[in-house]
């Protein structure tokens, strides 16, 4: 991905190259806005690990597969092995398996039951004093989505922590139980980025927007770096799913030739729209062989439009971003405000919100433009003037 992985140490603002200084053998989180370079610094902090300690075994511990995959991508560029950055399901089972208590797998177990039963394994075996202080540190991008006791077995594991996080994204149930451990542990060091620079300042006022007053956010806007065009905005309303991807290939082809070694994402609110919207863009001849279902196991980061959930693309970050059947996200009632701050802030230059029904207020406006026109009473009654 083009643009998103720093190649030298001149990309980096004073405050990021602070983070590299930091001793490694402290606790250390790292919190700041989309865009502000946690998740690089994090794989640039493992890299000073693997250059100082080639001989400890130590991981990027990464929330999803899909965000998995994507730092994968940031690994080859600092020629940091890959096969170090894993999930947390990888680390459990690993651990686990070290000591013979790996359970076995059931045929009809989910991703979450999985997850479920090897947590309380972990637990069961933290009870013993066994795999205490395993590993030298573990590296945790995305630390707001993890539990409380997902957190306390990471703490067990290793001596020391190196978190990312940004509270505003804690869009899973169980972050709710975590956030409060963040803001509690005693670090050894905290370190709140300010600056950032992924995002345009078009995208920034209307993730400000959405955020106002709310989980202590501090304005992005007036605190970018980013360099290049203002950004555009777009809203295509009244129009269902399918409509909607035909409103959208026209506009991803243009930005395939405007933006040729970039990312675009197409982001929905449900794995089940994933599959169908996959299908209707490979209809399209000129899309055919660019489009990859970021959801399945033959995804294929090479090709340059990725199709994802919104959880899903946590962490990740594209060219323009298409958030398709938005009015669906009011489905995530409980995390709303925090779903629909994390697909807007995938985009760097280019966003475009479809809906059907009605968005929710808050999104309608911070989606709005304001308006200039003399309001008559006639208006009022849905006249013309």
């Amino acid at each position: 991905m083009s643009g998103t992985w720093w190649v030298d140490e001149g990309d980096l603002l004073d405050e990021q190259l602070n983070v590299l200084s930091e001793d490694l053998s402290k606790d250390l989180l790292l919190s700041g806005p989309p865009g502000s370079g946690k998740t690089n610094l994090l794989l640039l902090r493992a890299k000073h690990m693997i250059l100082a300690s080639p001989e400890a075994e130590f991981y990027i511990i990464c929330f999803t597969r899909l965000l998995r995959n994507f730092v994968r991508t940031g690994a080859g560029l600092y020629s940091f092995p890959a096969n170090r950055i894993i999930t947390q399901q990888k680390l459990f089972e690993q651990v686990l398996g070290d000591h013979d208590r790996l359970p076995p797998r059931k045929s009809d177990e989910t991703y979450e039951e999985r997850v479920d039963t090897l947590r309380s394994a972990m637990i069961e075996m933290m009870g013993t004093g066994i795999g205490h202080n395993a590993f030298p540190v573990l590296f945790i991008d995305e630390a707001q989505d993890y539990s409380d006791i997902d957190l306390e077995i990471f703490e067990y594991l290793a001596k020391n922590l190196s978190c990312a996080a940004d509270l505003r994204q804690g869009i899973y149930g169980a972050g709710s139980a975590g956030t409060p451990w963040l803001e509690g542990h005693a670090w050894g060091a905290s370190i709140a980025l300010q600056f950032h620079y992924r995002v345009a300042p078009a995208v920034l006022e209307v993730a400000d927007k959405i955020m106002a007053g709310k989980f202590d956010h501090k304005p992005m806007l007036e605190t970018h770096q980013y360099k290049g065009d203002p950004g555009t905005v777009d809203v295509v309303s009244g129009i269902g799913l399918t409509e909607q991807i035909k409103v959208a290939i026209p506009k991803i082809i243009k930005q395939l030739a405007v933006y040729p070694s970039q990312h675009i994402g197409i982001l929905v609110p449900y794995r089940n729209n994933v599959e169908q919207v996959v299908k209707q863009l490979l209809h399209d001849n000129e899309l055919s062989g660019r489009i990859t279902n970021a959801m399945s196991g033959n995804f294929d980061p090479t090709l340059p439009v990725w199709v994802s959930t919104v959880h899903s693309s946590k962490g990740l970050e594209f060219r323009c971003v298409h958030v398709v059947a938005a009015d669906q996200l009011a489905g995530f009632q409980k995390h709303e405000r925090r779903v629909v701050f994390t697909a807007v802030t995938r985009a760097k230059t280019a966003l475009t919100i479809y809906h059907d029904q009605p968005l929710h207020p808050f999104f309608a406006s911070a989606l709005a433009k304001p308006s200039t026109e003399k309001i008559t009473v006639k208006k009022l009654f849905g006249k013309a003037p």
